[in-house]
């Protein structure tokens, strides 16, 4: 089996962008995003597929995506794969990326 590389990011870019984001900048919302980033980073070291089972409008998806963009900043050549339902969300969550 050959050896695959897997981009992953620091917490410290990722917490630049999650300071940048529309999240509330509390307690709460520290832990939601410091869960995700460990979710997020156990996913890429064991592979599969992992649930976050929290309330919606939490932040999953926004720190999900916080992820991803630190994620390309610290390795520009990595790659993700984002599932959504429509159009114009594909389009929010590009330019969130993008930082527009």
């Amino acid at each position: 089996m050959r050896s695959v590389d897997v981009a992953c990011t620091s917490f410290a870019t990722f917490s630049r962008y999650a300071d940048r984001s529309d999240a509330p900048q509390n307690v709460f919302y520290a832990k939601v995003r410091t869960g995700i980033y460990n979710v997020c980073e156990e996913t890429l070291r064991t592979g599969g597929l992992h649930t976050i089972a929290l309330a919606p409008g939490v932040g999953k998806t926004q720190f999900t995506i916080v992820y991803l963009g630190a994620m390309i900043e610290d390795d520009p050549k990595a790659s993700a794969l984002v599932v959504v339902e429509q159009i114009a969300t594909v389009r929010d969550r590009y330019e969130t990326l993008m930082g527009r």
